[in-house]
């Protein structure tokens, strides 16, 4: 196909069911919910270059909102509209371009025009689902600050009640809708959180298995379920989340940029009561998230500027702060998606992103070279420096012996696994929060074979819902989340136990996104 139409109408309207079921045909998409049953029809159609498109619209247009075709980077927006078209294909098509309110051949051009913008970029963002949602996922960044000692509860607690009520709500609202082909990834996801749950049978901790059970199946399991069944099946509300994402990572950046200024150089673990590594996880995605934006996007140059700077920013932060793991989850995915977003048909020169990237990396990597030959080493890459010496830090080689151990460990119960929260029992004697900073080690310990392979399943049919229809080449949204992905991905091989992970269960709930024409 030549191009592709897509659907958008407003939000708040109720959805007809017969809608749903018949709208996802040949390369269209509905957004949003229409006011009145729709009666699909298909046609073949031609815009101003005369190109063939397939396109599947109402016959009867009687829209609360909006039309909106995405055509080979062109949005072409009809407002909202009651007509009939009769007669042939021709007219059809000449009388819809005649009702267009507008071509725009940068897409960011309509931010203050477009509705689908409208819901981001207001003082409604703030009371948005996926704002307080974002505060429930970095309450942990911030509620150990004296400045929040006020609070009268646990700040993660009341987001969390706040933020399940909330999307209990909107999910009532749409009947608890769930797309056929994505019950068996939501179903991949409640069987590993299942098994998870059932191991507390057979487990040694009692203190904490109970507490990580607790964690894990309720604050963990409401990040996967909110991602895949509330934000994920709307565009407007994955841009939300992150943009939401965003403006908490680049407050908690300055924070961090404060806290180390004022260290002489040297930041410990203390930004905002949390860790470095806190900071890196949280500025590390932000950081991929801009740059996606940058790159990838039809945005003004302007805005574009005021990404990259951020990403430097963003950059010069993880050097600081001295996490290894947020570091390398950051350059990792840089240059993947260089590479995966080439495409030798267009050559180097014709793909903008792979092209920037590799200056990117090119004047990194000298800059870097500068930072090792300099009197000056940033925290990190001095971190960084001791893996390739023979002192390669207490650090890496207590994770040498977590793998060692862990190994001994799963052979003793390699099919059922120890059950939850029994590594640091096995490991220590001690009924105690520990983990082998490995999530992989971690299941493979605690939940055996079963576990591992249900695990495994969960993240294959997450990445295959990305891959499908080449999506990655044209759409930046879903580039954002392979990036985000990425990032959350590594972070889990460095450092913390399964609860401690919820952005990577967020994110695989975020595969469930569909490609659609509102992109950023």
């Amino acid at each position: 196909m030549a191009g592709r139409w897509y659907i958008y109408t407003d939000f708040g309207c109720n959805v007809s069911n017969s809608i749903c079921s018949r709208t996802i045909v040949a390369n269209t998409h509905y957004i949003g919910k229409a006011s009145c049953p729709i009666h699909m029809g298909c046609f073949a159609a031609s815009l101003s270059d005369c190109s063939p498109v397939r396109c599947v619209i109402s016959e009867a247009l009687t829209f609360n909102g909006h039309i909106v075709i995405w055509y080979q980077h062109v949005f072409v927006i009809c407002h909202a509209f009651s007509v009939v078209f009769e007669g042939n294909r021709d007219n059809w098509c000449s009388r819809l371009m005649k009702t267009a309110s507008m071509k725009i051949k940068d897409n960011f051009d309509c931010v203050h025009r477009s509705k689908f913008y409208y819901h981001v970029l207001t003082w409604k963002f703030f009371i948005s689902f996926e704002f307080v949602f974002v505060q429930f996922l970095f309450a942990g960044r911030y509620k150990a600050d004296p400045r929040f000692s006020w609070f009268p509860i646990d700040i993660t607690l009341f987001f969390f009640l706040i933020s399940f009520l909330s999307g209990m709500f909107i999910l009532k609202k749409n009947q608890f809708a769930i797309r056929r082909d994505n019950i068996s990834f939501i179903v991949s996801g409640l069987l590993f959180f299942g098994y998870c749950l059932v191991s507390l049978l057979w487990s040694p901790g009692e203190i904490y298995a109970t507490q990580k059970t607790l964690y894990f199946c309720i604050l963990t399991l409401w990040t996967f379920l909110a991602c895949s069944l509330v934000i994920g099946v709307e565009s407007v509300r994955v841009v939300r989340f992150f943009v939401a994402w965003v403006l908490m990572s680049i407050w908690i950046a300055i924070e961090a940029y404060m806290a180390y200024s004022s260290s002489s150089g040297i930041l410990g673990v203390g930004v905002m009561g949390g860790n470095y590594l806190g900071v890196g996880r949280t500025v590390g995605p932000a950081s991929l998230l801009l740059l996606t934006v940058a790159i990838y996007s039809n945005m003004h140059k302007i805005i574009k500027l005021a990404c990259l700077s951020w990403v430097v920013f963003g950059s010069y932060i993880l050097l600081v702060i001295g996490g290894r793991g947020p570091f390398i989850a950051v350059a990792v995915p840089v240059l993947l998606i260089g590479l995966l977003t080439f495409s030798f048909r267009q050559g180097v020169y014709k793909n903008k992103g792979f092209f920037i990237i590799f200056l990117i990396a090119i004047f990194g990597g000298f800059y870097l070279n500068h930072l090792l030959d300099s009197d000056y080493v940033p925290v990190t890459l001095r971190r960084l420096m001791l893996l390739f010496g023979n002192d390669i830090g207490n650090s890496a080689v207590e994770r040498l012996h977590f793998i060692k151990d862990s190994i001994n460990y799963w052979v003793s119960a390699p099919i059922l696994g120890h059950g939850i929260g029994s590594w640091p029992i096995l490991n220590n004697g001690s009924d105690v929060r520990g983990y082998p900073h490995n999530v992989f080690l971690e299941v493979i310990v605690e939940f055996g074979i079963i576990g591992f392979l249900l695990l495994i399943g969960f993240i294959v049919k997450s990445i295959s819902n990305l891959v499908r229809d080449d999506r990655l080449r044209y759409d930046p949204i879903i580039l954002a989340i392979v990036m985000f992905l990425m990032n959350t991905f590594i972070n889990s091989l460095f450092s913390g136990d399964l609860p401690d992970n919820r952005y990577l269960f967020g994110v695989l709930g975020l595969t469930i996104y569909r490609s659609v024409g509102d992109h950023i």
